[in-house]
């Protein structure tokens, strides 16, 4: 008797392991008093939270995502500006060099752009990076199984309806369980959080937060971020565009 293997299906646990998929956590406030249309032209303003390490080509990547993601949209109802152009433009207004007060007396600053902000601006999105990191996990080594098919031959008789008979030989699939072991590895892991908030220009009032925080394995962090950004747009503009006050 002959015997042939055949693999129909493998079940194998480390492709599984190895996979690309990303664990979420997003909270989100509005307050449902407020009527999103009122809104019209935001100011961006990029932070980077305390416990966060830039590199200097991620910080012009984040800008470049800032232009790209939030200032270049193509919502006609919002003018999104960034925080210089309101720096600047808040300083023609009242006739200071807002960059050199920045630098000089930064209390100063902080209270005339407060104050004066409402002149330029319906509101301020304030983006700030609560995560963009790239860690190495451990993982230790692990058993998986999977199913192959050996094809087995028999011999069949086959009666004559005359008497006598001979044999046909037929394939019958058998599964075969196997075992295979992931050796201990290093797995990456990328991490992105961004924090958005919007606060009003008149009387600073919080209207909206959403933080969007994303773990994936093999995910680059700025790819992440690029799509947390677009996702929290998005939602921004469903909010502007679909207020019912």
């Amino acid at each position: 008797m002959h015997r042939k293997t055949l693999v129909m299906a493998v079940c194998i646990f480390f492709l599984l392991s190895m996979s690309c998929l990303a664990e979420e956590r997003k909270e989100e406030w509005q307050e449902k008093a407020f009527d999103f249309k009122t809104v019209r032209t935001v100011a961006i303003q990029l932070s980077v939270n305390g416990d966060v390490v830039v590199k200097e080509i991620d910080q012009k990547k984040l800008d470049e995502l800032i232009e790209k993601r939030i200032l270049k949209s193509s919502d006609q109802r919002v003018r999104f500006i960034p925080y210089s152009q309101l720096e600047d433009s808040i300083g023609k207004i009242i006739n200071i060099d807002m960059g050199q007060l920045r630098i000089e007396d930064n209390t100063k600053y902080n209270d005339l752009m407060l104050e004066h902000t409402q002149l330029v601006a319906d509101g301020i999105l304030k983006v700030n990076i609560k995560a963009l990191a790239m860690t190495q996990e451990f993982v230790p080594a692990s058993v998986y199984t999977y199913t192959t098919y050996q094809i087995n031959y028999i011999s069949v008789p086959v009666y004559l309806p005359r008497g006598g008979v001979y044999y046909n030989t037929q394939a019958v699939q058998v599964p075969v369980q196997n075992t295979g072991v992931i050796p201990a590895h290093n797995e990456n892991m990328g991490h992105a959080g961004v924090e958005f908030t919007i606060v009003t220009s008149k009387i600073q009032q919080k209207i909206w937060f959403l933080l969007d925080m994303q773990d994936g394995k093999e995910k680059i962090p700025l790819e992440m971020t690029e799509r947390i950004f677009q996702r929290a747009l998005d939602r921004f503009r469903e909010l502007a565009n679909n207020s019912t006050r």
